[in-house]
């Protein structure tokens, strides 16, 4: 149950916390449009590692004129 203050509250502020979030989005019938955001692709601990670390670049060679 979501109180009509709070809504309202909501509606002029765009601020609520993050229970007052979900029970408006359970109330509105919204959750589907939420689960693309829980969604986590499965990662190992080497591509994190790998993605952590900075690319590493070359130096250019000299031009020999």
């Amino acid at each position: 149950m979501v109180i009509s203050v709070t809504v309202s509250g909501f509606e002029k502020t765009g601020k609520a916390t993050l229970e007052t979030l979900l029970r408006l989005v359970v109330a509105l019938g919204l959750t589907k449009e939420l689960e693309s955001l829980f969604l986590q692709k499965p990662t190992s601990i080497k591509e994190l590692e790998e993605a952590s670390r900075p690319l590493r670049q070359r130096v250019p060679r000299k031009k020999m004129s």
